[in-house]
């Protein structure tokens, strides 16, 4: 038995869950198109993303923006508690025109600079703001501002550990030659990519590249590849960006091919998604 919380508001979606025996296949490789506040509450863990693993200790915070990929992998035999709140920027924006406190999150290199320990914050005070937005209130509007003032809060404490980590000192990587290649394909990713040429760029197999990279993230590298142009070309779409442009510009040669594929994964066609986009955006 376990369970699982959920609060909804314009912008912002909060999680609380609890899995007494985690299932590892239920945990994959993904990517939102919000930001992303994970905090590890218990369990046994590291979390990978874009190809860094990070060990997790209980109120360890990643956070992800937005396209960027992660997922854990746990002993299943430990129970599994975590919190995560998913926010568009527009919503800190509001009341951050300068948007500072989203610098942790847009002035790193990607899948860099994601973990949050107790070490890194000057007090216990983001542990309070954590605790905050685990509490559940009856009313709707109340859980929505009680949620909104501890999450500024809990940025504020993230920016201030972000500020002062001497001169943006990136932590030891692990999985080196896996974060090499995604930060290769990051670089080239809507170019003429394919698993031959990435392994020639490399010096090794298409099999070794294959195991490396699905031993760092559980995924296959050209399931992220295409995960990645995806979602760059569904950002360009919502944007007013043509599809059929999109699909060429982000790396796509087949349109029939980019429809299916853009379907499958946001389960929406694109035009039908950038409507609905359009919709829910005006009451932002």
């Amino acid at each position: 038995m376990g369970f699982r919380y959920d609060f909804a508001s314009t912008g912002m979606v909060c999680s609380h869950s609890l899995d007494d025996q985690p299932k590892a296949d239920d945990f994959f490789m993904h990517a939102h198109e919000m930001m992303e506040i994970f905090c590890f509450l218990s369990g046994s863990a590291k979390y990978n993303v874009e190809g860094n693993s990070y060990p997790l200790e209980p109120y360890t915070i990643l956070i992800m923006r937005m396209s960027e990929t992660h997922m854990i992998q746990l002993d299943p035999t430990q129970p599994y508690e975590r919190m995560s709140i998913h926010f568009v920027p527009q919503l800190i924006s509001k009341v951050d025109q300068q948007e500072t406190l989203l610098r942790p999150f847009n002035a790193r290199a990607i899948g860099r600079l994601n973990k949050y320990d107790e070490t890194c914050f000057s007090g216990k005070h983001y542990r309070s703001c954590i605790n905050a937005i685990l509490s559940q209130i009856d009313s709707e509007k109340a859980q929505s501002v009680l949620i909104f003032s501890h999450l500024l809060s809990l940025l504020a404490e993230i920016s201030d550990a972000f500020d002062r980590r001497p001169d943006k000192a990136d932590e030891n990587l692990q999985n080196g030659i896996a974060v090499e290649i995604v930060d290769y394909v990051n670089r080239n990713l809507f170019s003429d990519l394919s698993l031959q040429s990435i392994s020639h760029r490399f010096y090794l197999s298409c099999s070794q590249v294959n195991r490396i990279y699905k031993k760092a993230t559980g995924s296959s590298l050209w399931d992220y590849i295409v995960l990645k142009r995806l979602m760059s070309a569904r950002q360009m779409i919502l944007g007013g960006t043509p599809s059929t442009k999109a699909c060429t510009e982000c790396g796509f040669h087949d349109y029939s091919a980019f429809y299916r594929a853009y379907k499958r994964q946001f389960q929406l066609a694109p035009k039908a998604d950038r409507l609905l986009y359009e919709k829910n955006n005006n009451r932002i």
